[in-house]
């Protein structure tokens, strides 16, 4: 799950608009960020991994929570997995 500022991640939203000053760093910047977002969201679902990203103003706004909870409970589980699988070769036995 992922909880992603608005601004650094380009949401659609108030918060999320390019600013006025420096356009061009902004954007580049916020195309790495956005490239980067995209390119760990495919490896944790390549690695089997259901990805959930909420965004900061869904956060902030009571009357969205619950929609939130609704949405995090129906992310689809399956299984548990031990400490050496999360971990991978670094987990002591």
């Amino acid at each position: 799950m992922f909880v992603n500022g608005c601004f650094w991640h380009r949401h659609d939203c108030k918060a999320g608009r390019l600013p006025k000053t420096r356009t061009e760093y902004w954007k580049a910047k916020f195309a790495r960020n956005a490239e980067r977002d995209r390119r760990v969201q495919t490896a944790l679902e390549g690695a089997g991994w259901a990805v959930l990203v909420i965004w900061e103003c869904e956060a902030k706004r009571g009357d969205d929570l619950a929609c939130l909870v609704q949405e995090i409970k129906a992310v689809p589980v399956s299984g548990k997995r031990t400490k050496k699988e999360h971990l991978g070769d670094k987990a002591k036995p």
